[in-house]
């Protein structure tokens, strides 16, 4: 079995440079005769000192794939969340080439190979998958997604790192979990953006909150960017946009150094000014753009990301451009 999962928050787990080899390790760590096939692929790139193509890696996977095998095991490759790989402008985008490779390994028909990938229903993904198998499963209608969705809240609704919850009346508590298990429609992050409103509700304004809930996970960012305090906006905005264009991970220290540029310069050139940069980093981002951002580790270092990849979607759609 070999495993690989698409992350949005990790440029190096978004592309077919980064699937196949990973692939081809975990192969090749099983099996000799899959061992061997990779051990030809690096001498034939002067013992590894030449970086293969794309079309060299894929080759090398199906060669690995199509190896006669006397035991007759199957082999299980499992393609995790394919919705994170980017669907750029680019041609191919990235996300297509992962998808011509996926087409190209089905249409061996392989008898021992497996493959199974992880989605959301994305409407290019379904485009290319769904001709290919007949078999498909939406977590949305399994019991087993609803009951770890219901597990999830009543673990954070009765949990006493929660002070405010933990005053609420028990028929409250109760109906929360009720009312968050049956409008969640299999989406974590909804329920997660939800309980993240909940946890400030004093008792008297539980129903209530309950009853204004945003409808989609769209309508729910919309209340976090309204919720933003009005000094704050073009702060936001900038911490926003940068973070939607950058090549890769930004620092807490590199992305803070917007919030001392002055964009309003006369001249027209944002300028810096030293004496507008905050002493705590990290609160300065958070207070600004709200629960869209988090700040995580990340190879020694503090960097910020989106808090989901829905986030970055939504401030990029059409659906947040045509938005009053």
């Amino acid at each position: 079995m070999a495993y690989f999962d698409f992350d949005f928050r990790d440029a190096n787990k978004q592309h077919l440079h980064n699937l196949v080899p990973s692939l081809l390790t975990q192969l090749s760590a099983s099996s000799g005769p899959c061992c061997n096939v990779l051990s030809d692929l690096y001498l034939d790139h002067n013992e590894g000192k030449n970086q293969p193509s794309e079309g060299n890696l894929a080759k090398c996977l199906k060669e690995m794939l199509t190896l006669p095998t006397t035991d007759q095991h199957p082999t299980y490759l499992i393609i995790d969340t394919l919705d994170e790989s980017p669907n750029t402008s680019r041609i191919p985008s990235p996300r297509k080439r992962v998808l011509r490779l996926v087409k190209e390994l089905v249409e061996l028909q392989l008898p021992n190979l497996c493959i199974c990938v992880t989605s959301r229903p994305e409407i290019d993904i379904q485009a290319v998958l769904e001709p290919l198998t007949s078999r498909q499963v939406s977590l949305h209608d399994q019991s087993g997604q609803k009951k770890d969705i219901e597990d999830y809240v009543k673990s954070v609704v009765y949990s006493n790192s929660e002070p405010i919850m933990r005053r609420w009346r028990t028929e409250d508590m109760e109906l929360v979990i009720e009312v968050l298990s049956e409008r969640a429609d299999g989406m974590f992050r909804w329920i997660f953006c939800q309980l993240e409103t909940l946890q400030h509700c004093l008792p008297p304004s539980v129903r209530h909150t309950l009853d204004e809930l945003p409808e989609s996970l769209d309508e729910t960012y919309k209340c976090i960017l309204r919720e933003i305090k009005k000094p704050n906006w073009d702060h936001a905005c900038h911490l926003l946009q940068c973070l939607v264009v950058a090549i890769r991970p930004l620092r807490v220290s590199e992305l803070a150094e917007v919030l001392a540029l002055d964009f309003d310069d006369k001249e027209g050139i944002p300028k810096l000014k030293l004496n507008w940069r905050w002493e705590d980093q990290e609160q300065a981002l958070l207070a600004s753009c709200s629960s869209l951002i988090a700040i995580v580790e990340s190879d020694e270092s503090r960097v910020v990301q989106f808090s989901h990849f829905s986030v970055k979607e939504f401030l990029t759609s059409d659906r947040l451009g045509t938005s009053s």
